[in-house]
């Protein structure tokens, strides 16, 4: 796929999104929520095997935030994925997902 025809899909997505007045409405209140309730106390709980993904440019959640989660959770992985913004299940779906099935199959 193109990057304009990439472009164009993740433009619809948005836009459909935020025309969803009670997902767009449900996103803003978890977002102002996390002012009052930070999650960073609660990952710490997490015992289980974690892996982040973040885009190497994604300019919603940064990798520095990725790196803030992982921090707080013991053993937990981070992957920074180059050239990828925020949909690098899109902009970079076969190293996405072969990170993924990695992940799993070290699991088990």
């Amino acid at each position: 796929m193109g990057d304009e025809q990439l472009i164009a899909q993740y433009q619809h997505l948005r836009t459909t999104a935020v025309n969803d007045a009670n997902g767009y409405l449900n996103a803003c209140r978890a977002m102002l929520r996390l002012a009052d309730e930070p999650m960073m106390p609660e990952l710490g709980a997490i015992d289980c095997s974690t892996m982040a993904l973040a885009g190497e440019l994604d300019p919603y959640c940064p990798p520095r935030a990725s790196e803030m989660i992982t921090d707080a959770i013991a053993g937990a992985e981070l992957t920074v994925i180059p050239g990828a913004g925020h949909c690098m299940h899109w902009e970079a779906s076969t190293i996405t997902n072969d990170l993924i099935l990695e992940f799993i199959e070290r699991q088990r």
